[in-house]
């Protein structure tokens, strides 16, 4: 006569206010935990050692940040207000991955490179990622931090005249 709700019970020991656990929705969690990097939210905690990802601790990525000014590899990590910063890992991994910024500007993307413009910058920058092949866990790269550039002081003012010679 097909199953009922009591069926999904199981046990005499649930009392009547109890919600019997559906097996869809442990499997939805089950599948939950195992899910791709790309699929966790960019507010998420994402930080070596931390709050477990797909089932376990992530651990330090091998990998590190790369942030280009068009195709110029930013060599001092410093960035002028108004820069667009394109920011990636340095080797390409068949495998999900989510690159993260935050401080000066924020923004977080995944299974690209993260396409930053600058022009309302309020300070450094720091960016990294995490990544993840098949069911390994996820990576997480060091933390690169991206300087901005302070506007030269502007020189002195010129000393006064010398006073005219005694007449």
């Amino acid at each position: 006569t097909g199953l009922t709700a009591t069926a999904f019970k199981g046990s005499a020991a649930l009392t009547d206010t109890q919600q019997p656990r559906s097996t869809c929705g442990m499997l939805l969690g089950y599948v939950a935990s195992l899910a791709y990097a790309s699929w966790m939210a960019c507010d998420r905690e994402m930080e070596v050692g931390g709050r477990s990802v797909m089932g376990s601790s992530p651990k330090k990525s091998s990998r590190s940040m790369v942030a280009r000014r068009g195709q110029q590899v930013l060599t001092q990590n410093t960035f002028t207000p108004g820069d667009v910063l394109s920011i990636a890992m340095d080797s390409m991994d068949p495998g999900q991955e989510q690159i993260r910024a935050s401080g000066g500007v924020s923004g977080c993307v995944n299974n690209e490179a993260l396409q930053l413009n600058t022009a309302g910058s309020s300070g450094d920058i720091v960016v990294w990622a995490g990544h993840a092949r098949n069911s390994n866990g996820i990576a997480v790269t060091d933390k690169l931090v991206l300087r901005m550039a302070t506007a030269n002081a502007p020189p002195p003012p010129s000393p006064p005249p010398p006073p005219p010679p005694p007449s």
